[in-house]
């Protein structure tokens, strides 16, 4: 066989049994069901490996009994027959907890493929899980909550950012714009759709808008008061941006300032 075709058959081979490695060993875990077993097993990642890193994009409230969290894994591995490239996959574990318990989750991969010219990073599921029983009270406890059915579709989302004037022109961010639009029109109606989303960015876009039209006389019921209180105490962090600084802050500091 041609030395050359020998080394690329080896080099795919060992790449997919040690992708294949990180894929079980996370499905493996995963199945525990259990936050602190999945803490365990990223910290021996982090101190004992050199090509894998893994950690939470966060972990935040969504009702009293339950959070949705966003974990990932990156590993490095290395071409055999060209040692100064890596090819880098990343995992991603979208997941619901009822208190240390995973009651839902899926485990992804981020792959590629071509829109028209660029290529567009998406992630391909690998291995899901949904306890039923708990998810219903899930469902459950955040309808009693925000009076509203959850909109699955806004979990484990990072499209919007919360800020004012952002990034080296200033300008302001996609959230701050809707609501400036929704404070002007004086559109309560809209600003509580936000409120009653899972998603904590726009549920942090909506007070700042709902607490405006309160300086402006407009009332709110005291289960809305309620829902904002809920909201401004939620532990996680939110995504934030200042100017050209873009990261994350605590919900109760970014929530501070709006006194109802």
């Amino acid at each position: 066989m041609n030395r050359h075709i020998f080394f690329v058959i080896f080099s795919l081979l060992l790449t997919h049994h040690l992708f294949g490695q990180v894929q079980n060993e996370l499905m493996a875990v995963l199945k525990k069901k259990n936050l602190t077993v999945l803490r365990q097993y990223t910290d021996r990642i982090n101190h004992n490996t050199k090509n894998r890193k893994a950690g939470w994009e966060y972990i935040r409230d969504v009702t009293p009994g339950y959070q949705e969290g966003v974990y990932h894994m990156e590993e490095w591995v290395s071409n055999k027959n060209d040692l100064n490239t890596q090819t880098i996959y990343t995992f991603r574990v979208a997941f619901i907890l009822a208190k240390e318990t995973i009651c839902f989750y899926n485990l992804s991969v981020e792959k590629n493929h071509k829109v028209e010219n660029n290529w567009v990073p998406y992630f391909e599921t690998i291995d899901s899980f949904k306890d039923d029983s708990l998810y219903k009270l899930f469902k459950n406890e955040f309808k009693t909550l925000f009076q509203t059915v959850l909109d699955e579709n806004d979990l484990f989302t990072h499209d919007l950012t919360y800020g004012k004037h952002c990034y080296r022109s200033g300008i302001p961010p996609e959230g701050r714009k809707q609501i400036e639009v929704f404070v002007q029109n004086k559109d309560k109606d809209s600003l509580l759709q936000w409120l009653h989303s899972p998603n904590t960015e726009k549920q942090v876009y909506a007070i700042d808008g709902l607490y405006q039209l309160k300086k402006q006389g407009i009332s709110l019921t005291q289960k809305e008061l309620q829902q904002i209180q809920f909201v401004t105490h939620k532990k996680g962090r939110v995504y934030t941006c200042q100017g050209c600084y873009i990261g994350s802050e605590n919900i109760s500091e970014i929530t501070k300032e709006f006194k109802f």
